[in-house]
């Protein structure tokens, strides 16, 4: 299920062919006037200070959660290939079974580990035996045509808006937005993603803000818009009150 919890594991097009790979980024950044977002520049323990400091004084009650979990430990994750099949992988199954199975695939693919052209040259029965299901082979399949296909999706993902990244990696069979988002904060550690449908998000801001009854989801966007520009970190800091009560 795409909105799945973490704890189980208006949008421009990109249209990168037509135009010459090494010139998207002027394209983007010049014709459109966009701006570069990674956190890598400013530092990472910078804008984590900056966080904390501004979700203390905004919101006490999830303050009082960070200082009782301490720093946040989102670092960016650079293999961006590696990151979205453990996504796929991990997809409607328990941590246990994808770490499993990911440790399986890994295996099978060998030296050459997750590469794009690897996962296209395993057969089904090799697939198949690492416990990769028929929906997840096509998945992982999608999106290592996808990389080959873009060959500079490596190096241009951290330059692309959060829309952008979200755009790009929904075309692939098997990403939809929730994994987009996941990919988003965990690997581009982007500062203000609000995975607002995940199930996780929802449950641990119904018992933290003690909310009757299923929340609805414009209440879960209103306490939240405190957070702003860090709801990523915010998020994190709900998932981790969440594990602390299981």
């Amino acid at each position: 299920m795409e909105s799945e919890s973490l704890e189980r594991r208006s949008i421009v097009l990109l249209n990168i062919n037509e135009l010459d790979q090494q010139t998207y980024l002027t394209h983007l950044l010049q014709k459109r006037k966009l701006r570069y977002y990674p956190l890598k520049g400013e530092g990472m323990p910078n804008i984590w200070t900056k966080a904390k400091k501004h979700l203390l004084q905004a919101d006490p009650i999830l303050g009082a959660v960070i200082e009782q979990v301490g720093p946040c430990k989102l670092v960016p994750q650079s293999d961006y290939f590696a990151v979205l099949v453990r996504s796929i992988v991990a997809q409607q199954i328990s941590t246990k079974a994808a770490n499993s199975i990911g440790g399986k695939l890994l295996t099978v693919c060998g030296e050459r580990g997750y590469h794009p052209e690897r996962i296209l040259e395993l057969s089904d029965d090799e697939l198949k035996g690492a416990g990769i299901s028929t929906n997840k082979r096509a998945s992982l399949r999608s999106l290592a045509s996808h990389f080959l296909e873009y060959p500079h999706l490596d190096s241009t993902l951290d330059q692309m808006t959060d829309e952008e990244v979200i755009t790009n990696l929904i075309e692939v069979r098997g990403i939809g937005v929730w994994t987009a988002q996941m990919f988003l904060m965990f690997s581009l550690n982007r500062p203000d993603i609000f995975p607002v449908g995940d199930l996780g998000i929802q449950l641990g801001m119904k018992d933290l803000y003690k909310l009757k009854g299923k929340p609805k989801l414009t209440r879960l966007e209103k306490i939240a818009k405190v957070w702003q520009p860090y709801r990523t970190i915010a998020s994190w800091y709900v998932w981790r009150a969440r594990d602390m009560e299981s």
